[in-house]
């Protein structure tokens, strides 16, 4: 992603394709045929002293598609442009909407950072008091599992004592188990770099997990229903990627929440294009909040479509190289008043004297 968004202009075009590799009515793939047509389509209108080069990269991506797109992805992302020696393509298990082709100076790299963020990373816990199950997720599809088996299962049927003893054992086991649980979650989500662990299981092992985790990785926990031990992992997937995008959109808006209550202070946000585009420029951008959907993204003296996509696009690939967050906000109409996108800042620019004030 960094090579991308650093990419300069090029004297070719660079072609960004996005692949919806999902089978029609009929179970099939029909990918090449609309394929081959759209890039044709494209290249006849170019410059001849461009065709040469576009047409190279046309035939790379087509040969890609054709011998190494496994027939497990649900979607691509191919970018390629021979003059910047850039050619870049990745099989998705994230749905896409159709395919879009993207023929520009530049790689179109908004529908990729979206996915980025909507699917980013996180960690799932299925327990119960004897066996753990964690999971990282990521891009719709398992990254890692590790599985923890506990011991207090062999433990209690040793046990003769008194009702009083044999309790005290039992809670004493579950508590050493449920420490080795969050021992190796906290190991996880710092190696990782995990920012959302979505919690499940029974209601004795979740209190038990959750009461020796560090404050900090608590604090990252989103319990959600009950799943059993068992569940598979589509099953898991599934469940905790729905708790996981409710606690998003929860997120979202007390992201945009907060973003306004410090514009309005004239404290550390911005909104707007023009003036967002200038805190990036001037690296005071800590992370931008930008309408998922680009057409939200507007500047009122820019009323065409096309100046609007490229608006969007210049904004987080720009954020992206200044090491600015980028955050997709799903519901685009909390931020349709100010134009679809808006900044939390590092530091505000004094407007007298051009000193700033750091937070």
């Amino acid at each position: 992603m960094d090579r991308l968004v650093s990419a300069p202009a090029a004297s070719s075009p660079f072609i960004s394709l996005y692949i919806d590799a999902g089978a029609d009515a009929q179970g099939k793939r029909r990918i090449e045929p609309h394929l081959s047509k759209e890039l044709a389509a494209r290249g006849a209108v170019l410059d001849r002293a461009q065709r040469a080069s576009y047409e190279a990269d046309a035939q790379r991506i087509q040969a890609w598609v054709r011998e190494s797109l496994p027939n497990s992805a649900r979607g691509a992302a191919c970018f390629a442009c021979g003059a910047a020696g850039i050619f870049e393509a990745a099989p998705l298990e994230t749905p896409l909407a159709g395919h879009r082709l993207h023929v520009g100076p530049r790689p179109h790299v908004y529908p990729l950072l979206h996915l980025l963020d909507r699917y980013r990373r996180y960690a799932a816990v299925v327990a119960d008091t004897s066996y753990v199950r964690i999971f990282v997720f990521g891009l719709n599809t398992r990254l890692f599992e590790a599985d923890l088996q506990g011991t207090h299962r062999k433990a209690m049927d040793s046990v003769s004592e008194s009702e009083a003893r044999f309790q005290r054992h039992v809670r004493e086991v579950h508590h050493r188990f449920a420490k080795e649980v969050a021992e190796t979650l906290e190991r996880i989500v710092r190696e990782e770099r995990i920012d959302t662990i979505v919690l499940a299981g029974d209601e004795v092992a979740l209190p038990l997990v959750r009461g020796v985790l560090s404050e900090a990785v608590r604090a990252k926990g989103v319990e959600t229903m009950h799943l059993d031990i068992r569940a598979p992992e589509h099953q898991v997937l599934q469940a905790t990627m729905e708790a996981f995008s409710q606690h998003d959109a929860h997120t979202d808006a007390l992201k945009v929440q907060r973003l306004m209550d410090e514009f309005r202070a004239g404290g550390l946000g911005v909104v707007g294009v023009r003036d967002t585009a200038l805190a990036i420029e001037m690296g005071q951008v800590d992370e931008l909040l930008i309408a998922a959907d680009p057409s939200v993204v507007r500047d009122n003296d820019l009323a065409d479509e096309a100046s609007t996509a490229a608006t969007a696009e210049d904004l987080v690939a720009h954020a992206r190289r200044t090491d600015s967050k980028v955050t997709f906000i799903e519901e685009s109409g909390l931020l349709a008043e100010v134009g679809g996108v808006g900044a939390l800042l590092r530091f505000r620019v004094s407007p007298r004297d051009g000193g700033s004030t750091i937070s």
